[in-house]
């Protein structure tokens, strides 16, 4: 009986179906915001494997557990608690998808387990790399066993410490954004920023803008609308800022190219590239330095204004700054066909 079960699981594994799994992670919006639109680009069947809830997709149990021990598994992994049922059981979901389907391999973006997981099994991975420092031993690892990396983002934002065998591994598809073809207007013209307005667009995926932030923004804007998308601070006592709460689309709210104030995170530099937008960059604490690293690179690339947390917030020069850099923060947008570049590769590396 056992023998037979086993050649039974064997031609299972042996046949390779049509499909490619794509691992979502659940922080914040940029990760689905990614995938969606590399599936929308793409020809092939791709799956959906996440916490998040996807129509069609693989729901994964969550691995935030309150129990468990040594995590990194002494610095190897990400989380791997010992003893957490919750992470038995979000890795028993994804071995029999991966078993039951066998695709042709699975974009991962980002999960070092979830990498290494897919290899175990036998399936190619193509992993999706984020700024930061990421020489450590587990990323390394994932990044090894990959056959291919793509970066979101243009070579020109490739950080200078970045090791060579990882640029050489990496196909740069570029700011991945919404189809940047024109589109009819969804707002009336007073209710769109003008070139000369300022917009904060604040996301989910932590950090936060404070009241004095706000308040100094609005000072240095003098008499320029100041909008701002997002959760506004609560003790926010002015009526100059146009408060927009969450935002589903700020390509209506960016067309006419204002000057931006966000995050370092992926999803707001390249929104802000794609419609000809200045800059304005606040790095939020992330691990491995992700948005420190990305402002560091825009810096030097010169296509944004960087104003670092803590410090003394000359709001006034950085929106000049930012302004003069407008022309290359374009530049880098080049043809914004990152979603393309990036389906294409997919296709490529994995059929």
């Amino acid at each position: 009986m056992f023998t037979a079960v086993r050649h039974r699981r064997h031609r299972v594994m042996a046949a390779q179906s049509g499909t490619v799994g794509y691992y979502v992670h659940h922080h914040g919006a940029g990760h689905a915001a990614r995938f969606t639109k590399i599936k929308q680009a793409s020809d092939q069947n791709i799956v959906p494997i996440s916490e998040l809830p996807f129509p069609g997709g693989v729901q994964l149990p969550t691995d935030v557990v309150s129990d468990g021990s040594d995590p990194t598994a002494g610095g190897a992994l990400h989380w791997a608690p010992v003893g957490a049922a919750g992470s038995a059981n979000r890795s028993l979901v994804l071995g029999w998808w991966l078993t039951e389907n066998r695709p042709s391999g699975v974009v991962v973006d980002v999960s070092v387990e979830a990498t290494l997981m897919c290899r175990l099994f036998g399936i190619p991975t193509i992993v999706m790399r984020q700024h930061g420092n990421r020489s450590d031993p587990a990323h390394e690892a994932a990044f090894r066993s990959a056959r291919r990396l793509i970066a979101p983002f243009p070579k020109e934002l490739e950080h200078g410490s970045t090791p060579a065998w990882v640029r050489q591994k990496t196909m740069y598809a570029g700011f991945i954004v919404d189809d940047p073809s024109p589109r009819p207007h969804t707002q009336e013209a007073q209710d769109t920023p003008g070139r000369n307005d300022i917009v904060v667009l604040w996301g989910a995926g932590g950090g936060a803008l404070t009241t004095a932030d706000l308040t100094g923004i609005v000072a240095a804007a003098g008499d320029v609308p100041v909008w701002f998308a997002g959760a506004r601070p609560r003790d926010l006592d002015t009526d100059r800022v146009r408060h927009l709460g969450w935002v589903d689309d700020v390509g209506d709210l960016l067309r006419n190219g204002p000057t931006v104030v966000g995050s370092a995170g992926n999803n707001v530099v390249a929104d802000a590239a794609a419609t000809g937008c200045a800059l304005v960059v606040v790095p939020q604490d992330r691990p491995f330095g992700e948005q420190d690293v990305h402002a560091e690179s825009l810096g030097a690339a010169q296509a944004a204004a960087v104003v670092s947390r803590g410090s003394a917030r000359n709001w006034q020069n950085a929106f000049e700054l930012a302004r003069a850099r407008r022309h290359n923060l374009a530049v880098l947008a080049g043809d914004l066909d990152g979603a393309s570049n990036a389906a294409s590769c997919i296709d490529s590396s994995l059929n």
